[in-house]
């Protein structure tokens, strides 16, 4: 509860004098697509987290721990792995709703990393 909480005061869109509208999706999986759930590949993209950093200033992530900052503990921070070239990026939202990035970390990805196959895809 105090995470949406204090996540939904910084959220911009609510901060506009303007309802949430739903759109029309322009892509779907084709009907012949099939997906081997036992094999799911790692695929280039970015993977996001959001984390508390503990007393310590640091945020936990697949059971490792990276360093934040003191000045973050216990505020939330955006964490995302980006798979493709293997780094990691942590930013912050202050209450002025300026985000910032305070952290970059190489992350070694012990797997391969394919190219996502557009090919499951279809447009409409």
């Amino acid at each position: 509860m105090k995470f949406r909480r204090k996540q939904n005061e910084f959220q911009s869109w609510k901060l506009r004098n303007k309802g949430l509208q739903s759109i029309k999706p322009i892509q779907f999986l084709r009907n012949d697509c099939s997906i081997d759930t036992n094999k799911i590949p790692l695929v280039n993209g970015k993977i996001h987290f959001i984390r508390v950093a503990d007393p310590n200033g640091q945020i936990k992530l697949f059971n490792e721990r990276f360093k934040v900052g003191k000045e973050y503990i216990g505020e939330y921070a955006w964490a995302t792995i980006e798979t493709g070239n293997q780094q990691l990026m942590i930013c912050y939202k202050d209450q002025k709703l300026v985000v910032r990035n305070i952290k970059r970390y190489d992350y070694e990805i012990d797997e391969t990393v394919n190219d996502i196959d557009f090919s499951i895809i279809k447009s409409i």
